[in-house]
């Protein structure tokens, strides 16, 4: 009678499942490599095309940029008037609007504009619809 913990039935499948992911650039094998002096222990190794692991690196490298910034203190944060616009799903005109209106703090030098995260958290605020 074979007592195999729940991770351990687990790990094949979501070892399938990323096979299925990668697609036919890449497969599976396994090696049985000595653990210690008593047993052997099966390792799952990934065999995968050149291109198939550089795609993997660039989105490892993408969701670390898109961490680090999600981790930056919000008062150390600043929005240019591009990314403000995206974030509000605004037109230019919108946001001239509520920057002419004092809807929302802003910084302007020439032609640059910028948005402090404390500005756009007190517009938030500010504009906030409490439900019943």
């Amino acid at each position: 009678m074979s007592h195999q913990s729940k991770n351990e039935d687990q790990t094949p499948k979501k070892l399938q499942n990323l096979q299925e992911f990668l697609g036919q650039k890449a497969f599976l094998a396994a090696k049985t490599t000595p653990f210690s002096h008593k047993k052997e222990v099966s390792i799952p190794i990934i065999v995968a095309e050149s291109e198939v692991i550089q795609m993997l690196m660039e989105q490892i490298a993408t969701t670390n940029s898109i961490l680090e910034q999600l981790q930056q203190r919000p008062k150390d944060l600043w929005l240019t008037h591009e990314e403000f616009m995206e974030f509000f799903g605004i037109s230019d005109t919108t946001a001239r609007v509520w920057r002419d209106k004092g809807k929302i703090g802003f910084f302007q030098y020439e032609r640059k504009i910028m948005y402090h995260w404390s500005d756009i958290e007190k517009f938030l605020n500010e504009n906030k619809k409490n439900t019943f």
